[in-house]
């Protein structure tokens, strides 16, 4: 994703405005697969957890919303700071 951005910021500007659309798209989709990233990540460091503990709730119930869907920044840096006070 990353390669494409660079790509697409290289070629010249295009007639009305069709190139500038294109990259921010393609920002936009590096920025979510930024974000899917970290998601995946607190994912895999909760996952273990889990199985070591399965009668906590409140880890059941992180691992769930994040095996819900994708989130967007603002909503991974809130299970960031939940899973930092959990210890």
């Amino acid at each position: 994703m990353t390669l494409a951005v660079g790509n697409a910021k290289s070629h010249p500007v295009s007639a009305g405005g069709k190139h500038e659309s294109a990259i921010s798209f393609l920002t936009e989709l590096e920025e979510k697969l930024e974000v899917s990233q970290v998601q995946f990540e607190i994912f895999h460091t909760l996952s273990p957890r889990l199985q070591s503990q399965p009668s906590d709730p409140d880890l059941l119930e992180k691992v769930e919303l994040l095996e819900r869907g994708l989130f967007n920044i603002t909503e991974v840096c809130v299970l960031i700071v939940m899973r930092e006070l959990v210890g």
